[in-house]
């Protein structure tokens, strides 16, 4: 699987989880379309963060290498690498966690700096070596930060029909309206053709209803992401997902409780589809790509932590395909 993105998010009132960050993976294979999310935290007192907040200026730069407490960690994607093999058999300097890693690695940046005496892989600097030109052969995605905001949109009631009616510019039309009226349309033109086969009035009803759920769902999420279209990650613990349709959405029962505590889970964040453009993923309506309409991830409510467990705790993803 492929590091998609973090999300570091406290819990305040969780004393263990003072520092807590959400990692969530990809398998890049379309026809896979698998995702993992892991949680890990720790108390403000830990080996490996300061108590207090430094003193940030143009100077100071945080110490982020897993090297520096004694892990080894792939060069390429970054996981830990167990055991005595996988280090590069030219320099032994640098670590990796499979072969295919190594291989892309070698191919892409490390074959030109393995021989070289002074190489020093702490100081590499991965944009210059062209990590993020070539990323690995396509086994890594590009890299981003993504910058945090307040939402002041109100939140836009599921069964509030009339709300997405009114709401908005009072001298445009509505367009869900025209898309609805649209879409039957070219249902009824089909049915005049006689390319509809045995199709019922009961079933034409249903098909009525079902159009206009999901266009009501589909409208109340243009809504919420019209003042932010570029918007990545939608954070909202403790409440609930903006659907971008009315099917495939979980019910209560399919959101399994936390293996460790047995607790429930509920929603914390979602990775929006607008993700794809910036990963270079949106290849267009048809094409076997990776894709989604939005990745709801839900995590332990109580965000337990126990020392006994691995220090990842494997929470829960929902995909929701874009139609």
């Amino acid at each position: 699987m492929s590091f998609l993105c973090q999300v570091y998010a406290p819990v305040e009132t969780n004393p263990q989880a003072f520092h807590r960050t959400i990692f969530i993976f990809v398998c890049k294979k379309p026809s896979c379309q698998k995702f993992k999310a892991l949680r890990c935290q720790m108390g403000r007192e830990n080996s490996f963060y300061p108590f207090d907040a430094p003193v940030e200026n143009p100077e100071w730069k945080p110490e982020i290498r897993a090297e520096t407490y004694g892990c080894r960690v792939c060069r390429a994607c970054g996981c830990g690498v167990d055991g005595p093999g996988g280090k590069c058999g030219g320099c032994k300097k640098v670590d990796y966690c499979h072969r295919l890693c190594q291989v892309a690695d070698w191919k892409h940046r490390h074959k030109l700096e393995c021989k070289k005496e002074d190489f020093d892989p702490i100081k590499t600097d991965d944009d210059k070596a062209g990590l993020q030109k070539g990323l690995l052969g396509g086994r890594l995605f590009p890299e981003y930060e993504i910058v945090m905001a307040g939402d002041d949109s109100p939140e836009i009631p599921e069964d509030d029909d009339n709300n997405d009616d009114q709401e908005g510019d009072d001298n445009s039309e509505d367009e869900g309206s025209d898309v609805e009226a649209s879409e039957m349309e070219n249902f009824r033109q089909l049915e005049r053709e006689g390319k509809t086969g045995e199709m019922t009035a009961a079933d034409l009803a249903q098909f009525d209803a079902k159009g206009l759920a999901q266009d009501k769902t589909l409208k109340r999420f243009q809504k919420a992401i019209k003042s932010a279209p570029d918007q990545v990650v939608r954070y909202n613990r403790g409440k609930r997902p903006l659907w971008v349709s009315s099917e495939n959405v979980p019910s209560p029962e399919q959101i399994p409780n936390c293996e460790l505590c047995s607790g429930p889970r509920t929603f914390e964040f979602q990775i929006m589809p607008q993700a794809l453009t910036y990963l270079k993923l949106d290849k267009g309506v048809g094409v076997d790509s990776l894709d989604w309409g939005t990745l709801a991830v839900y995590t332990c409510q109580e965000s337990c932590c126990s020392q006994e467990e691995s220090a990842y705790k494997t929470e829960f993803i929902w995909r929701q395909p874009m139609s």
